[in-house]
């Protein structure tokens, strides 16, 4: 099996793909853009891929952003709607990063940035996996 097709395989468990991923796996990060010029990967953003006919899901942009903000938990009212508590559905990502981290800049979707510091931003944060990707979440305690 080439490289090329242990990458698909790993977009096929792992639906988002980063360089870094890739690099976990000792697998050069230039076979992704390769893959992107094949139509074989889809760019969804800069440095993440997906497969073209990947199944898209409620949580998808919540799992976009926290694969391209690491240091981001869910916060807010998108912890809320990914929780299923209330029936409001926010038209930004509610993100929180720690005081002093670069503001993310996302083209898409638009993000509703809180600064926090100590343990107000460490504590009650959970940890969902989803198709491979992590979306970092306050618990429902802290968000309520």
């Amino acid at each position: 099996m080439s490289q090329s097709d242990q990458i698909l395989e790993l977009a096929h468990r792992q639906r988002l793909l980063r360089a870094v991923d890739v690099r976990a796996h000792g697998w050069s990060p230039q076979l992704l853009i390769r893959l992107h010029q094949m139509g074989h990967l889809q760019r969804v953003a800069r440095g993440l891929y997906s497969l073209p006919d990947a199944e898209i899901n409620e949580h998808q942009t919540l799992m976009e952003v926290c694969q391209r903000v690491p240091k981001g938990v869910v916060c807010l009212l998108s912890a809320l709607q990914l929780h299923e508590v209330g029936t409001q559905l926010p038209h930004e990502v509610w993100l929180a990063v720690p005081e002093g981290a670069q503001t993310p800049s996302l083209g898409y979707p638009p993000l509703r940035v809180a600064r926090m510091r100590g343990m107000a931003y460490s504590d009650g944060i959970e940890t969902i996996t989803e198709h491979g990707a992590t979306i970092r979440v306050y618990s429902v305690a802290k968000t309520v």
